[in-house]
């Protein structure tokens, strides 16, 4: 299992044990987050306050459905734990993000990317034809970034830009 599934599982042996495993950074600092679980209120902030300094590697599925009835709330409730998410990039180590739905809908700006101090391997696709056209990752100062997996707009400025430990650049 995962170390989040460990951490929650050692969380519920009793109260002992809860303070162990919310005490320890490392359990909850690697996660996947579903598109559902994006719209769970403060399940991001949670995650990333209780993985202290440490860093974070972490797959997340987002729903970019413009039509699928999300109401102010769920949307609002996405856009707060996507934020949550960036607030922390400069943790970030090993991240998927894939983006699903049937617009060109992103919840993350361009710029989310630009400065990623820690990761080193990023990887940021689709799962539908419209968001190849409409999502653009702008990646210039990531010095650790060894893999990049992008299937759509990828900008990687040349002037300036800080790639040097890239081995691995995977276009779909």
């Amino acid at each position: 299992g995962s170390r989040l599934g460990e951490a929650l599982r050692l969380s519920a042996v009793n109260r002992n044990w809860r303070h162990v495993a919310l005490n320890r950074h490392s359990l909850w600092s690697s996660f996947y987050i579903s598109d559902n679980a994006f719209r769970c209120a403060g399940l991001v902030e949670t995650l990333v306050d209780r993985s202290g300094d440490e860093e974070l590697s972490f797959f997340a599925r987002i729903d970019c459905h413009d039509s699928n009835g999300l109401d102010a709330l769920d949307s609002l409730v996405l856009q707060r734990n996507v934020s949550q998410l960036v607030e922390a990039k400069n943790r970030w180590r090993s991240v998927t993000l894939v983006f699903t739905g049937d617009t060109a809908y992103s919840p993350l700006p361009p710029t989310a990317f630009v400065h990623l101090p820690c990761v080193e391997y990023l990887a940021i696709m689709t799962e539908s034809h419209f968001l190849e056209e409409g999502i653009v990752v702008l990646v210039e100062r990531a010095p650790a970034l060894q893999t990049l997996v992008v299937d759509f707009n990828l900008i990687v400025p040349y002037r300036g830009a800080v790639l040097s430990k890239l081995t691995r650049l995977d276009c779909r």
